[in-house]
């Protein structure tokens, strides 16, 4: 389940970074580097108070949502930088 949603959302955001010009750009990339560089230990109670405020604690649900913030922004950082090197005549041709 957390791959399922973690391909659509980290594949758009990682092709709209690369291709697209956009005002903060560069802010995004740092705050997606700064979300991998801090250890996942650190969110977890501000993870348990959420999911105990909607109810999900011991789900399923509730992992799959966690897992997301934790692979998104790795799939978005590691996407871009492979979308970068893909020429755009090629996909122009396409």
């Amino acid at each position: 389940g957390a791959t399922l949603l973690n391909l659509p959302f980290a594949t758009t955001a990682a092709y709209a970074l690369s291709r697209f010009r956009l005002n903060g750009k560069r802010f995004f990339m740092l705050w997606y580097l700064s979300l991998l560089m801090a250890p996942p230990i650190v969110y977890l109670i501000p993870y348990f108070i959420l999911m105990s405020r909607l109810g999900l604690i011991g789900s399923y649900l509730s992992m799959v949502l966690i897992l997301q913030t934790v692979t998104i922004p790795m799939s978005v950082w590691l996407l871009k930088s492979f979308i970068d090197e893909v020429p755009i005549e090629l996909e122009e041709a396409a």
